[in-house]
């Protein structure tokens, strides 16, 4: 006999396996000025982080007591008292590539069940352009996309089952130094992005972009058409449209592991319909 209520159970359970938590996800953010600058207190979900202002991994690794941001909970303590969803992590100047690659491996082990986020973070105004597409080989920690390729290559090597994911920031700011360049975007130069050499501006869309860049690499809905913080100056309708048109074309790292997952849960719920239909219509004929 035909039980409707299984079908119910079945989609119910494939439906759990890519719909958000109802309270939202645990989310730990780890890195500096930048990372506090992609406005982590205004993701959805409950949010720790540990901010250390103008520091690499390699020293916030070695320093955990230290920060810039009051609210910060040392990554240790983090770490240690709650089984995260997400954890953002932000390769910076000053450290090596092998530092980073076992710091973040460490932190992968005191986790095992978060999805990791790589944030890119992003050059100077002055250097972006050039130093993120920059492929000299070095040992030194790059804000390049060679860099963080080779980073990414790196730990899907040493854990081929954990979801990874980075954020796209300094490849948006790339494409839009590009977008200037030629004539296509509505801004004049790249600095109007930035309030100062390195951090993102409060008027000119600097905020809105990189937290939308974050929100997209956790898989939240992009908070469109208005300004991130209350201070914020707002955006006009051109800026606005032109910025959402980049982070909305972003697509985060695929996760093939939980995507295969679903599909073969899908293409198996599909063909248990297709079974207890033909079965019933063929009973219901004779």
């Amino acid at each position: 006999m035909f039980r409707p209520n299984r079908v119910f159970v079945l989609v119910a359970a494939l439906i759990g396996i890519v719909a958000p938590k109802a309270n939202g996800d645990s989310i730990l953010t780890i890195g500096n000025s930048l990372t506090w600058d992609s406005l982590p207190p205004y993701l959805s979900g409950d949010v720790d982080w540990h901010i250390y202002c103008g520091k690499s991994l390699s020293f916030i690794n070695e320093n955990p007591e230290g920060h810039c941001v009051t609210s910060s909970t040392p990554w240790p303590v983090a770490l240690a008292s709650k089984d995260y969803d997400f954890v953002t992590v932000q390769p910076y100047l000053g450290s090596t590539f092998d530092e980073d690659l076992e710091i973040i491996s460490n932190w992968m082990r005191k986790q095992p069940n978060a999805t990791f986020v790589v944030h890119t973070g992003w050059n100077t105004h002055e250097t972006h352009f050039e130093a993120y597409v920059d492929e000299t080989e070095t040992t030194e920690t790059r804000i390049s996309r060679d860099y963080f390729d080779r980073l990414m290559d790196a730990l899907h090597e040493a854990f081929p089952d954990r979801k990874l994911v980075r954020t796209q920031s300094a490849e948006v700011l790339y494409e839009i130094a590009l977008d200037i360049e030629n004539g296509n975007a509505p801004i004049d130069k790249l600095s109007d992005l930035y309030r100062d050499t390195h951090h993102m501006s409060t008027s000119g869309g600097g905020h809105y972009l990189m937290h939308n860049l974050l929100r997209k690499a956790l898989g939240q809905p992009a908070k469109l058409g208005t300004t991130i913080l209350p201070s914020d100056t707002q955006l006009s309708p051109e800026l606005t449209t032109y910025l959402n048109s980049k982070f909305l074309s972003v697509s985060a790292v695929p996760e093939p592991n939980m995507f295969v997952g679903f599909i073969a849960a899908a293409g198996a719920g599909c063909g248990f319909f297709r079974r207890r239909f033909a079965a019933k219509t063929s009973t219901a004929s004779r």
